[in-house]
């Protein structure tokens, strides 16, 4: 009797948006279940983990570096990172963290950096005060989206973002704006020269084409940046397809190319 090994599949992770959940990528993951494992986790504070309250970034990569690791094979893995996930994708993707190996490739979309996240101060301060009182209502969450989007959104979509706003924690959200977002985890990451794909919409501000040429094109040296006319900031609602297509070009990048990054990187991956 022959023994048949069944084919490893390489890991992809799915990293949501600040303020929204896994379900973000409910268009997009299932175009990906038959070549990958797939790891799309509520990040700490939002969606079903809205009850771990507010984690720090390090210790929210810490333990997305534990998860994936034990998921991860030989085969590797890629990871797509959606605005505050695109901070968390760069950290985890640099093979700096807790042993984990690098990523073999990396797809933000409108990804905030491992820098300061850049923000108008107003905003800021405008979205901190929704939650001061310990929630986020209908009225907030709703004006939100809108804010977010480069036009209406299709029911279903519109119901499913301004639900995850809302259910958010309070802490989390205040956490990350105060303190998370502003963070520098430039120098500990480093530059990186897996495959990185960049999808921006037309009608981005702080996180559209011009924030991403002055911050994560820096980090990349192997990045290319596209542009989704008329999409806002919500890609993977907006334009799910453009998604798609973009994270099955990374996978062909990220497998052509071979292995991840920086030959430090991967030093300090084994020596950690």
């Amino acid at each position: 009797m022959t023994n048949c090994k069944i084919a490893e599949k390489p890991l992809l992770v799915l990293l949501h948006a600040f303020g929204s959940s896994r379900h973000a990528w409910r268009d997009i993951a299932p175009h990906f279940e038959e070549t990958f494992d797939i790891f799309a986790p509520d990040l700490p504070g939002f969606g079903s983990a809205a009850g771990q309250g507010a984690l720090s970034v390090g210790d929210t990569v810490a333990a997305l570096a534990g998860d994936i690791a034990e998921q991860v094979g030989g085969e590797g893995w890629i990871v797509a990172g959606h605005s505050m996930g695109g901070k968390f994708a760069t950290i985890l993707a640099s093979g700096k963290i807790g042993g984990l190996s690098p990523a073999r490739g990396v797809l933000l979309l409108a990804g905030s950096p491992p820098s300061p996240e850049p923000m108008g101060e107003d905003r800021r301060a405008e979205m901190i005060a929704w939650a001061a009182d310990g929630h986020i209502d209908e009225r907030e969450a709703t004006a939100f989206v809108s804010a977010n989007v480069g036009a209406p959104l299709p029911a279903d979509a519109a119901r499913l973002a301004v639900a995850d706003v809302m259910a958010s924690s309070a802490a989390a959200w205040t956490a990350w704006l105060e303190s998370g977002s502003r963070e520098d985890w430039s120098s500990r990451v480093g530059g990186l020269d897996m495959p990185c794909a960049i999808l921006v919409g037309t009608e981005d501000g702080d996180l559209g084409e011009a924030g991403q040429r002055a911050t994560n094109m820096t980090v990349y040296s192997d990045a290319e940046l596209s542009v989704e006319e008329g999409c806002g900031h919500l890609l993977p609602l907006e334009r799910p397809a453009a998604v798609v297509a973009a994270l099955s070009a990374l996978q062909r990048r990220a497998w052509t190319t071979g292995a991840s990054t920086t030959s430090d990187a991967s030093a300090d991956a084994r020596s950690a």
